[in-house]
């Protein structure tokens, strides 16, 4: 269902993110932004693949984007054209920026697709 004000984009909701990948969207999509809260005391990364879920093993698979969110911060983001993921986007979130270890707590973590 599109969402008014976000480029007609869906929006994915997780509310607590971790280290186990999570099909966003199964099918080819273009990332129109993200809202991302880190309530964690440490520094957390957003690993995102242009995979389907099933071909991803978080840690070995090389992430497409990664972003870096701040302790106790968020990252707040809508773009006028995609990010373009040719055939799906696959998240999880990390201590590091290419590892498999889960932070502490979830992150908030809403992304705009479509």
């Amino acid at each position: 269902m599109p969402v008014a004000g976000y480029n007609g984009a869906t929006p994915y909701y997780n509310a607590a993110l971790l280290a186990t990948k999570q099909a966003a969207s199964a099918a080819p999509c273009g990332l129109y932004g993200y809202h991302i809260y880190n309530p964690n005391t440490t520094d957390v990364f957003v690993q995102m693949w242009d995979l389907a879920s099933a071909s991803v093993t978080v840690g070995s698979t090389a992430p497409t984007l990664c972003l870096w969110v701040a302790a106790g911060g968020a990252l707040d983001a809508l773009f006028a054209k995609p990010i373009a993921f040719a055939v799906a986007l696959t998240v999880a979130a990390t201590t590091t920026a290419a590892g498999s270890t889960a932070p502490s707590t979830g992150l908030m973590t809403n992304l705009f697709y479509g």
